[in-house]
């Protein structure tokens, strides 16, 4: 439950991948644990849009997160100094000594009827050509949408959806996380695609997270409506 305070050790990894942010409402900038001791976290220097890395502000206190299987949690990180591992910038910080659930309303998935337009890309990097699709659900960390054939999961798609009000034209690269046919018994077989998104500026993810609660309103306001009748 959020508020919940467990041992770092028993949540972070090396290898695990993070997100540095100082405010919610900013941007995240992504980094992954490199290696840990009894009083140090190692990451690769986190990195701006352009995939430079940022400047090292020593003592700065960051916010972070991490995500473990399905769970999200939240710990705080005060930068020490900088080093170099070959050509990669590294961050030396303290070990926080606790973290805590985080429960990011961006994941909380809706359902949704809008059309998106998507390129799969094979094992070998090679681009599909463009395919119109239709999302089932949507949040503000992925999306699923319908599809006639299967797609292996770990695979990259990437998605145009201009079709969210107010929003304009998102496009994004995304990672396959599932894939699951729709009736296994149909003659002709379609699948819903998972696919959680990769780096999306944090002004469009609440924009997204906006109009998701905008429609859960609606159908609420609906639904009391039509009970009242």
């Amino acid at each position: 439950m959020a508020g919940e305070l467990l041992r770092t050790r028993d949540i972070l990894k090396a290898g695990q991948t993070l997100e540095f942010y100082v405010d919610e409402e900013g941007d995240r900038y992504p980094s992954r644990i490199l290696s840990m001791t009894e009083k140090e976290l190692i990451v690769l220097a986190p990195v701006d849009q352009a995939g430079v890395p940022l400047a090292l502000n020593p003592q700065m206190e960051l916010n972070c997160l991490v995500q473990v299987k399905d769970e999200q949690y939240k710990f705080q990180i005060v930068l020490r100094n900088e080093s170099k591992r070959g050509r990669v910038s590294v961050w030396h910080t303290a070990l926080p000594e606790k973290v805590e659930p985080f429960q990011n309303r961006s994941f909380v998935r809706v359902e949704v009827d809008l059309p998106l337009e998507i390129r799969l890309i094979s094992a070998e990097g090679a681009i599909g050509r463009p395919m119109k699709a239709r999302m089932v659900d949507l949040s503000g960390g992925g999306l699923c949408f319908e599809l006639n054939q299967s797609v292996e999961p770990g695979l990259q798609v990437a998605l145009q959806i201009n079709s969210i009000p107010e929003i304009g034209i998102i496009d994004v690269m995304s990672r396959v996380r599932r894939c699951k046919p729709i009736n296994p018994k149909a003659v002709y077989l379609k699948y819903h695609i998972g696919v959680d998104f990769g780096y999306l500026p944090r002004s469009v993810t609440n924009r997204i997270v906006h109009y998701l609660f905008s429609v859960q309103r609606s159908r609420i306001n609906k639904a009391a409506w039509l009970k009242g009748r």
